[in-house]
């Protein structure tokens, strides 16, 4: 299936959280965020992220005092398809926790069903500042052309509600009789 190349950004660097991993080039695709750089590549298909921002005002605030640098911001749910098999654990916490035995799946992506993926804090920045608002929007067109499955459609709300309109009836909460109730 060909995909339609909606923007080319060369010479953005890549950080996840505050840590520098890559320069190289940026590809916004309509199926995916693709990465072509020095010491990886990867695609990020736009169901894993979760979010995404423009943060172009540095010291606005304490995320920013932790990266100052006019960034387009990914939050990335999942595997980490960037990792070159790196071993970092997510949300940028610093691996300083006691050792109970037990070893982590999450590289490989076997987590438990009932658990929530990690999450993962990724940081694109372009060497003009003015390329910031351009990748943001191209994101964000072509997420919005790949809905995540999991959300609920218009359908699955016309469902929902056909089933409370039948289930009060089933459930004989249609028998109530108002009077029965005090009122202030």
């Amino acid at each position: 299936m060909a995909t339609e190349v909606r923007l080319v950004r060369e010479g953005v660097s890549l950080y996840e959280d505050d840590r520098l991993l890559d320069k190289g080039k940026l590809i916004i695709k309509e199926s995916s965020v693709d990465w072509e750089g020095e010491n990886r590549q990867f695609s990020l298909e736009y169901q894993n992220i979760c979010l995404h921002a423009v943060s172009s005002t540095p010291y606005g605030g304490d995320e920013n005092a932790k990266f100052p640098h006019p960034h387009v911001y990914l939050m990335v749910e999942g595997d980490r398809v960037w990792s070159n098999g790196e071993t970092i654990p997510p949300n940028g916490d610093t691996g300083m926790e006691i050792d109970n035995g037990e070893s982590s799946d999450d590289e490989q992506g076997d987590y438990p069903q009932d658990d929530n993926p990690p999450t993962y804090s990724l940081r694109f920045l372009p060497t003009d500042e003015h390329d910031l608002q351009p990748i943001y929007d191209a994101i964000a067109e072509c997420q919005a052309l790949n809905p995540d499955p999991d959300d609920m459609s218009d359908g699955d709300f016309e469902d929902v509600a056909e089933e409370n309109e039948n289930g009060v009836e089933e459930n004989g909460l249609d028998q109530f009789d108002p009077d029965d109730f005090a009122y202030d």
